[in-house]
């Protein structure tokens, strides 16, 4: 009886570090599938690693970015919430649901929760990078700038601590030295649409219209559901004087994103200097031909 007691007992063991192996090769898997932005793919493997382990709690956390990058922002939160009961101490978890609630727009709640990420690991980059940025959401551009040049500390080829610091830059109206961290964004990684987008912004606020057009054609080329890009562009042709196409860009801007306020009001004053433009050039018209 004993005998067999024993070898029950060895085989549960056997299985359940077969499950748990297989579990991980999910896991490991799904995570090579989210590098390739094949989400769904990667989605159904981190499942797959809960349901062989449901005690694994970087399966729960990988699962988090990958929701949240299909913008389910409620099961990404249900993830990472998830993925730290079983391990209090994963700071990628406070990181990636500072991700999650930074997305729904609710920086002071993610700052609370990357800065846990930073408390637990303070060589872990991500954190520093996206503090940053939901900083600078808030207005507090020095301290942004503070993280963001923690995160370049850390690594110095991280694309998106460099645009993230123009970002910064660009709040406080220093858009020369904003641009400069943009340039450095896109030479590190020239497939980022949102270096190009800011950058345009950037160049449109001094004026460097030509300029600007430009880099918002890359933004849109990399990312053509990127909304703010053709927002951006209206100005930069608005700048120029080109209101009928900056109508255009704004329209297609809501298209993709209605729920964007600064837009509209472009848009509604774009509408009204181009109704004065066509206004100038009627009296002009009749004044020649007199």
């Amino acid at each position: 009886m004993k005998r067999w007691k024993r070898l029950s007992l060895m085989l549960t063991i056997f299985l359940v570090a077969c499950a748990s192996r297989e579990s991980e090769i999910n896991n490991n898997e799904g995570f090579a599938l989210y590098q390739e932005g094949k989400l769904e793919e990667a989605i159904e493997k981190y499942q797959k690693a809960i349901e062989l382990n449901p005690k694994f709690a970087i399966a729960y956390n990988n699962l988090c970015p990958a929701l949240a990058s299909q913008g389910k922002l409620e099961e990404a939160i249900e993830q990472c919430q998830k993925a730290i009961e079983l391990d209090p101490k994963l700071a990628m978890a406070y990181n990636n649901l500072g991700f999650a609630l930074a997305s729904q727009g609710k920086f002071p709640e993610a700052t609370e929760q990357y800065q846990k990420a930073i408390q637990l690991d303070s060589q872990l980059v991500e954190p520093y990078n996206n503090l940053c940025q939901a900083l600078a959401n808030q207005g507090k551009s020095e301290e942004a700038i503070e993280q963001c040049r923690k995160a370049i500390e850390l690594d110095p080829k991280l694309a998106l601590a460099y645009n993230n610091l123009g970002f910064a830059l660009a709040g406080q109206g220093k858009f020369p030295e904003a641009t400069e961290q943009y340039q450095k964004a896109i030479e590190l990684d020239p497939k980022l649409a949102q270096p190009y987008n800011n950058l345009c912004q950037a160049l449109a606020s001094q004026e460097k219209f030509p300029e600007a057009i430009e880099q918002c054609q890359k933004a849109i080329e990399l990312d053509p559901k990127l909304a703010p890009a053709y927002n951006n562009m209206g100005v930069a042709l608005s700048g120029q004087g080109r209101f009928q196409k900056a109508i255009t860009e704004y329209q297609k801007s809501l298209n993709l994103d209605p729920n964007q306020a600064i837009v509209q009001q472009n848009l509604e004053k774009t509408f009204q200097l181009l109704s004065y433009q066509l206004m100038q050039q009627q009296l002009i018209q009749q004044q020649l031909s007199r």
